[in-house]
């Protein structure tokens, strides 16, 4: 779907209040309109219901700022607003047009490129806040980065881990808002023709490509802060055939429950994007998957929850600090106590074991040192299926750069993560061999607490 907008999607979105001012350096004011939670009638089914693959709640957002929005997904300006400072926007930007047609790679890509000079001198020998300032990223992501309320969770990873995937998850999310628009422009027009009117059409549901009923006071009369109580969004996250809305199931006292969380524009923009629930109404087990190298898992894909949703929230709260145009959710799951006692279970707490494993599983096993045979039925070659422990935030780049012989040291209690007072906690599936039954349970029992984008800068929360 091409996401410009011509001469009259232009015009009927500022008669209706929705475009704001003319373009400055290739972005528009927009109304926080934009940014309306999912609708619950059309997009997703309101119902009860229990043939559904997941259940959602939708927590609307309180977005009542105007924002500046590139209008184009293919300019400088989406550079910029994937967090580049505007002359490394235009390097890169001048890059990747210069070489589009003998070319296959993407815009992104090229902003990938950018970031991969960190791992090249002289930028890797750097600290990483002075790395990011030569490499070009802007004062607003470096901040949201570093916030200190999330420190722990920014150290977990390398800095280049962190840029890839805010800036994937930030162009998704431009993308997103500009078939908005563009959904909004159409609807707009279609409108107004139907009705043969050359004024303002009432625009219910503008944002909603299937459309939605009318208001019977003209949209011109409504001021932009009232906009999105009287427009709906689509989810393209959830597809509607399998997603219900509804209160927060009743935990059934024979299931575990687990958390994750994560950002809509996190799923759809990751290696496997795609549907958390797919059109078969299957679910999407590699949306959820995370990489090898995490605390258990060293050299296969995991699926990573935790038994606290306070642990979750963390990470909820800094996808808004990376991307806050985007919706965020709160993933619940919920298992059979008969199937996850069935597992084969190992608990990791910490310990001199612990920090010696997780050690080896960050390394992914490549320091040249063979694991201890200790560990070998904490792995899924030795039939480990499940663990639980605690979570380690050592700093990626020392963890990595720690020999064996300095594990115990420097690794402390300092270096967990923490749910208030609390040590956090996860849950790990770690053998593969589960992805197709866990799809058969969690067909059912998954419930999504979605919340609504917001306007609050970084720097304030």
């Amino acid at each position: 779907m091409a996401l410009d907008l011509n001469q009259e999607e232009v015009q009927a979105l500022e008669e209706e209040q929705v475009l704001l001012s003319a373009p400055v350096n290739g972005k528009r004011k927009v109304s926080a309109a934009l940014l309306s939670p999912p609708s619950t009638q059309g997009s997703i089914s309101s119902s009860s219901g229990s043939t559904g693959s997941a259940s959602v709640r939708i927590r609307p957002g309180n977005a009542q700022i105007p924002f500046d929005l590139p209008e184009s997904d293919k300019s400088v300006a989406a550079v910029e607003f994937c967090g580049f400072t505007r002359t490394r926007a235009g390097e890169i930007f001048g890059r990747w047009a210069g070489k589009q047609a003998q070319n296959p790679y993407s815009l992104v890509d090229f902003m990938i490129g950018e970031i991969d000079n960190l791992n090249l001198e002289p930028l890797v020998s750097m600290e990483r806040a002075e790395a990011m300032v030569l490499l070009g990223i802007s004062e607003e992501l470096r901040t949201a980065l570093t916030l200190p309320k999330f420190t722990a969770i920014w150290r977990s990873e390398r800095a280049h881990f962190w840029l890839v995937d805010t800036v994937k998850m930030r162009y998704h999310t431009l993308q997103t808002l500009l078939a908005k628009l563009k959904n909004c422009a159409v609807e707009t027009i279609r409108q107004r023709k139907s009705r043969g009117q050359s004024k303002r059409a009432k625009v219910a549901g503008a944002f909603d490509p299937a459309g939605a009923s009318s208001s019977s006071t003209p949209a011109s009369q409504q001021p932009p802060s009232n906009f999105s109580a009287i427009v709906s969004s689509k989810s393209n996250t959830l597809p509607s055939a399998y997603v219900v809305v509804q209160s927060p199931p009743t935990i059934r006292p024979d299931h575990y429950v687990y958390y994750k969380g994560k950002s809509a524009a996190q799923l759809m923009a990751g290696p496997n994007g795609d549907n958390l629930i797919l059109e078969d109404g299957s679910i999407n087990m590699d949306a959820i998957e995370s990489f090898r190298g995490g605390d258990f898992n060293m050299r296969d894909q995991a699926w990573y929850f935790s038994k606290e949703e306070g642990t979750a929230e963390q990470y909820r709260q800094y996808q808004i600090a990376r991307d806050t145009r985007a919706e965020t959710w709160i993933i619940r799951i919920s298992l059979p106590k008969s199937f996850v006692d069935g597992l084969k279970k190992k608990e990791i707490w910490y310990s001199a074991d612990f920090k010696e494993f997780v050690w080896y599983c960050r390394n992914k096993g490549n320091k040249g040192k063979p694991v201890p045979s200790k560990f070998d039925d904490w792995l899924p070659s030795g039939g480990a299926q499940f663990i639980e422990g605690h979570i380690c935030f050592r700093d990626e780049d020392l963890m990595t750069g720690l020999e064996k012989e300095d594990v115990q040291q420097h690794i402390s209690e300092s270096d967990l993560m923490y749910n208030g007072n609390k040590k956090a906690t996860q849950s790990v599936f770690v053998d593969l061999n589960l992805r197709e039954r866990l799809n058969e349970l969690l067909r059912g029992n998954i419930y999504v607490e979605i919340f609504s984008p917001v306007d609050t800068p970084c720097g304030s929360m």
